[in-house]
């Protein structure tokens, strides 16, 4: 069984400046920590699908680092959407992984806490910064990859899909 990772948001920041001279990387950690894995992990399977070391990217190239990684992150309807992501804390249930999408910036929140610098908890107070979507996190079976990849590719059809997703056996 392979280790799961339970870095905290600043240690994430600060492998991130430290060891790989990035920023901008709130897709790498939110990647990180809704796929349970290292920050090292998270940069490399971006970084193969597209992403640029220090700039934001767009969200059809973690969606698919993240299903490279054996996770999706599909789409829910919630009456979040349009409210702040301090709603999103004291209102998203306290078990399950889902991807919080503000304009410009994604941040991740595992059994009941939102890790990332826009958190009460780090900040101080909540922020209020208003969502525009929210994806719920599933771990994917090798029959769920090329679906996902078909699924990714449909929703951002203007951009090219850097890789194929690999059936690995």
């Amino acid at each position: 069984m392979k280790k799961q990772r339970n870095d905290s948001y600043e240690q994430l920041a600060a492998i991130a400046a430290k060891y790989y001279g990035d920023r901008n990387c709130c897709t790498v950690i939110a990647t990180a920590k809704a796929c349970k894995v290292s920050y090292g992990k998270a940069f490399n399977a971006c970084k193969r699908e597209g992403r640029r070391t220090g700039h934001g990217t767009k969200p059809k190239v973690y969606l698919l680092a993240m299903a490279s990684l054996g996770y999706f992150a599909g789409d829910i309807q919630s009456p979040l959407i349009g409210r702040t992501i301090g709603k999103a804390e004291r209102y998203l249930p306290k078990k399950g992984t889902f991807l919080i999408h503000v304009r410009g910036h994604v941040a991740a929140y595992v059994d009941g806490k939102l890790h990332d610098w826009s958190s009460a908890e780090h900040s101080g107070k909540p922020r209020r910064h208003r969502i525009t979507a929210i994806r719920k996190v599933t771990p994917l079976t090798d029959e769920d990859k090329s679906t996902a990849a078909r699924f990714i590719s449909k929703k951002y059809p203007d951009q090219p899909t850097p890789r194929l997703l690999v059936l690995k056996h």
